[in-house]
């Protein structure tokens, strides 16, 4: 019978070494396959530099764009994880279950 902490040990096994995997391992093997060359192989590296003129004007005509606020960025971060857990929360008790005596 899978009980809660069985089937959480079974996805922590699982799911610890596919994230190992997943990311730093299979960054080092995928950046085998991806070469990049100097610029100046395939472009005139003199005639991309730009001129101190033009980019001092390029500067002066960026704003900086406004940062999002702190409720934002959380909100963004935890709210797919709020989700998550209540519907995890939902799912761990049967349909119809009566929460308190007075109902």
């Amino acid at each position: 019978m899978r009980t809660p902490e069985r089937q959480f040990s079974t996805q922590s096994l699982v799911g610890i070494p596919t994230g190992i995997l997943g990311g730093p391992v299979f960054a080092n093997v995928a950046a085998k396959w991806v070469h990049s060359g100097p610029v100046g192989v395939l472009f005139d590296a003199a005639a991309l530099e730009p001129s101190l003129e033009e980019t001092n004007r390029a500067r002066a005509q960026l704003t900086p764009a406004p940062q999002p606020s702190l409720t934002a960025v959380l909100t963004t971060i935890l709210l797919p994880l709020a989700l998550m857990m209540s519907r995890s929360l939902a799912d761990a008790f049967p349909s119809g279950a009566k929460f308190s005596e007075k109902a």
